[in-house]
């Protein structure tokens, strides 16, 4: 841990004006990663934390009593700009679908805004990244991660369609295929949030299309703006509620 004293937080903080980076490291990084899922199941969190100037890197490790890995993240807060960037997480697979995800972001959203963080960032990578965290509310940084979604969903959609009526040609069959390849075509086209993606079904297709193509598709740059009232926070919230 590199200590730094010099750093004033800017006026309007939640918690304390004047505060350091170690002032920050004290109160919240505790609080960030404790959750209601953690202490059900008595896990124990294990935080390493670095101080650069104005900027915090955190390191938490979570793991059971016994020593068996749970969950690894590291995070990056820039108290200066009000921005936290989530640099990677990763969750074994026995331990996920049990809502520690959710209680982890519950508590650092809560410290985020105690703090003054309005915006956080990520890259969505691997399988179920590009998905879950379009169910965060977390939404496309720029219109080239869009452009690509667009895309890869159409092929996707193309390529369903092309499967289905390999195994049935029939005249009914086509027509309503016709009917999904317009239906489906259509809202690829409307979307415009990941959310609005991740959430898509295509009648006669696939009701979580969104979620098969999202999670085979590219990674892509996201931020969450956690000002109130914003589009991405209502989505935070009603996910995590």
């Amino acid at each position: 841990k590199q200590p730094t004293r010099d750093f004033t937080a800017p006026a309007g903080n939640a918690i304390r004006v004047g505060q350091t980076a170690d002032d920050w490291d004290e109160y919240h990084l505790t609080r960030m990663f404790s959750s209601e899922a953690l202490d059900r199941d008595g896990l124990v969190t294990r935080t390493e934390s670095y101080h650069y100037g104005h900027q915090i890197a955190v390191n938490a490790f979570i793991s059971t009593p016994k020593g068996g890995e749970v969950a690894e993240l590291a995070r990056s807060i820039d108290l200066a700009n009000h921005v936290v960037q989530h640099d990677s997480f990763f969750m074994s697979p026995e331990w996920q679908g049990k809502g520690i995800a959710k209680d982890l972001m519950r508590s650092a959203v809560k410290q985020y805004d105690e703090a003054g963080i309005d915006r956080v960032t990520v890259l969505a990578a691997g399988q179920n990244g590009r998905y879950t965290w379009a169910r965060f509310g977390f939404d496309f940084q720029n219109d080239a991660s869009r452009a690509r979604m667009r895309a890869h969903f159409e092929k996707v959609l193309a390529r369903l369609i092309g499967q289905k009526m390999g195994a049935d040609s029939s005249p009914e069959s086509v027509e309503r295929l016709k009917e999904a390849h317009a239906v489906g075509f259509a809202r690829i086209a409307a979307a415009e949030h990941s959310w609005d993606f991740a959430g898509m079904s295509v009648p006669g297709i696939a009701e979580d299309f969104g979620k098969r193509a999202m999670i085979e598709g590219p990674e892509w740059s996201g931020w969450l703006d956690l000002k109130p009232g914003s589009e991405g926070r209502k989505v935070f919230d009603d996910y995590t509620r």
